[in-house]
C-alpha cells in the first residue's frame, strides 16, 4: 500500500496475484502517510492515509467475512474522506496546523486523528451508517456535523507532535511541542476493556465525551533546553505483546528522530539516550519501527541513507496478573506496593548500520513483523520484512539472523566493544 506522488491517491497491490486497486485518485491530494490497520482476531484490514491538505482517507480492503475489495471497480464505496476540522486554538497558532492520523493497535473498528490540541477517536461505522456523508459520489464526511454529535476527544492542552495507542488500545500516549509525554485512559472513548458485555458500543450508545486530565505526565526536556520532540513508540519483550497486557518502555524520538530516549515507566525516568548522526534542523525525519520477537529497533536514516538495527535488551518483569496499560499506569502513579519493584532496566545494546546507497535514496521504513510464507527458508528463516520507500520505488528487505550479526543461537558474532574502541 503506498501513496501515488504524481496525481495523489492510494494504490493497493495484492502480492499474491498482482491485482491492484487505486483509491481517491480524483482528489489530487498527495498522501504522505499511510498505515494498514488489522484486527488481532478477524481478517479485517483497513487503510488510513493522510493528505497534505489535512484530509484523512479511510477504506476497508478486507471484511470480517474474508471478502477482499482489491480489484473492484468501486473501492471508494467502502471508505470515505474526512476533511480537516478546525483545531482548538488554531487562530493563535504560530505555524501550520498539521493533521496526524494513527491506527489502533488491534481494533480497526476505530482510529484517531490529532490536530492542534485535540485528538479525536473516529468510528467509521458511525460515519457510514448514521448519515454523516455529504451528498455526492465523493464520499466526503460532514466533519463539523459528525464532531458536533459524536465527538470523542482528548484535549491535550498544548499542540501535539505525535501520539500512539498502547498495545491493548486502552491508553493513548501523546507528545506535545513542549516535550511533555501524557498518558490518557481512552476506555471511555473506545469501550474495549476486557469483561464488558458489549465489546464495542453501538452508534446509539456513543455520546460526546471530552477527556482533559491525563493519567500521568513525563517531562523529556530540561526547562532551559530547546524542545525538539518528534515521535513516541511503545517497546518491550515479546511476552507482554503475546499476553495482550501492559508494556513497560517507551522510545521518545527527538530532533527528527536522530536522538532516541529510552524511558522505563516502572522507574518513571529515561534510562538511556542514543544520538545518531545529525547535521542540521532541515534533515529529514528518521523512521523508527520495532520488532518485538527479536527486540530490534530499526531506524531508517534518510540523510545518511542507511538503516540501523538497534537491539533492545530488557529484563524479565512479570506483573502479578495481566493488566491493561491504563491500569498499569494508574498503579505506577498511585505508588501501588503490589507492583513488582524493578530489579533491572532495559538497554539499547548492539548497533549495526547498513548502507542503502545501492538501492536509491531512502525516505521511510515500515515493518511486517511476521514474514510472508513464500520467503521462509527452514535452514535460514527470515525474522521480519522491512518495506523501504525510496527514490526509485519500494523495496522489500528480508531480515535474517546473519543481517543482525547473530549466529543460529541468537548470539552476537564478530562484535566490537564500542566503549573500548572509543566509538561511544
Amino acid at each position: 500500500v503506498y501513496g501515488m506522488s504524481k496525481n495523489g491517491g492510494i494504490r493497493v497491490i495484492r502480492q499474491l496475484d498482482g491485482k491492484d486497486t487505486k483509491l481517491f485518485t480524483e482528489t489530487r491530494d498527495r498522501i504522505f502517510n499511510i498505515s494498514l490497520s488489522t484486527s488481532l482476531t478477524e481478517p479485517i484490514e483497513t487503510i488510513i492515509g493522510t493528505g497534505i491538505s489535512g484530509t484523512v482517507y479511510w477504506a476497508t480492503i478486507c471484511e470480517s467475512t474474508g471478502e477482499v475489495h482489491v480489484g473492484r471497480p468501486d473501492p471508494e464505496k467502502f471508505g470515505f474522506a474526512l476533511p480537516p476540522f478546525k483545531a482548538s486554538g488554531e487562530e493563535s497558532s504560530g505555524g501550520v496546523v498539521k493533521t496526524r492520523a494513527r491506527k489502533s493497535s488491534g481494533h480497526p473498528e476505530f482510529f484517531a486523528v490529532g490536530r492542534g490540541k485535540s485528538i479525536h477517536i473516529i468510528w467509521p461505522s458511525v460515519i457510514i451508517k448514521q448519515g454523516y456523508l455529504r451528498d455526492g459520489p465523493e464520499r466526503v464526511v460532514d466533519t463539523e456535523k459528525y464532531l458536533n454529535h459524536r465527538s470523542l476527544k482528548i484535549n491535550t492542552g498544548k499542540a501535539g507532535k505525535d501520539f500512539t495507542f498502547s498495545q491493548d488500545d486502552t491508553t493513548i500516549v501523546s507528545l506535545d511541542k513542549a516535550g511533555r509525554v501524557k498518558f490518557w485512559d481512552v476506555r471511555t472513548l473506545t469501550n474495549t476493556d476486557r469483561g464488558t458485555e458489549t465489546k464495542y458500543p453501538t452508534p446509539e450508545q456513543i455520546q460526546p465525551v471530552e477527556i482533559t486530565e491525563p493519567l500521568m505526565m513525563l517531562i523529556t526536556t530540561r526547562a532551559n533546553e530547546k524542545s525538539w520532540p518528534t515521535s513516541v513508540l511503545f517497546v518491550d519483550k515479546l511476552r507482554p505483546y503475546q499476553k495482550g497486557g501492559a508494556l513497560r518502555y517507551l522510545i521518545i524520538g527527538m530532533k527528527q528522530n536522530h536522538t532516541l530516549q529510552l524511558w522505563d515507566l516502572a522507574l518513571g525516568k529515561p534510562v538511556q539516550e542514543l544520538h545518531l548522526p545529525h547535521d542540521k534542523e532541515s534533515d529529514a525525519v528518521c523512521s523508527v519501527v520495532y520488532h518485538a520477537l527479536t527486540g530490534m529497533i530499526v531506524v531508517g536514516h534518510p540523510t545518511r541513507n542507511s538503516i540501523y538495527f538497534i537491539h533492545l535488551s530488557s529484563p524479565r518483569y512479570n506483573l502479578p496478573k495481566t493488566m491493561s496499560q491504563a491500569e498499569f499506569v494508574q498503579r505506577i502513579v498511585s505508588g501501588d506496593s503490589t507492583l513488582p519493584k524493578p530489579e533491572a532496566t532495559a538497554v539499547m545494546s548492539g548497533i549495526r548500520e547498513f548502507s542503502f546507497s545501492n538501492k536509491g535514496s531512502l525516505r521511510s521504513l515500515d515493518i511486517l513483523p511476521s514474514p510472508s510464507s513464500s520467503s521462509s527458508d527452514l535452514e535460514d528463516p527470515s525474522l521480519f520484512e522491512l518495506y523501504a520507500m525510496h527514490s526509485k520505488g519500494v523495496t522489500c528487505i528480508t531480515v535474517r539472523q546473519e543481517d543482525l550479526g547473530w549466529n543460529k543461537d541468537n548470539r552476537v558474532i564478530f562484535h566490537v566493544n564500542a566503549e573500548e574502541d572509543g566509538l561511544i
